[in-house]
């Protein structure tokens, strides 16, 4: 995509998500989720967090469309919608920053 042509549509999005993954917990739950599908409970645990304040961020992440959840025997489990969106943690890992 030209981005000198991009739509105010696109950059709005663009933007969302950059806010989105501009949070670390955010960004705990992003590298968590890259590694697979992951239920509420374990992100609680591995964020050390509140049911409801990781519900935030997860609801936050799903609005943007970031991850999405399924429900398997009332357990809440989210997972990545799109790989791709990871890509930045490579390029700052080769940037060194």
């Amino acid at each position: 995509m030209n981005m000198a042509n991009a739509s105010k549509h696109t950059v709005k999005k663009h933007a969302l998500i950059y806010k989105m993954l501009g949070n670390p917990k955010r960004l705990e739950i992003l590298y968590r989720l890259c590694e697979g599908e992951c239920s509420l409970k374990e992100l609680e645990e591995m964020l050390g967090a509140r049911k409801t304040n990781a519900v935030q961020h997860l609801g936050l992440m799903r609005l943007a469309g970031i991850v999405r959840v399924r429900y398997l025997n009332n357990q809440a489990l989210y997972s990545i919608i799109d790989p791709r969106i990871v890509a930045h943690r490579k390029m700052l890992e080769l940037l060194d920053l």
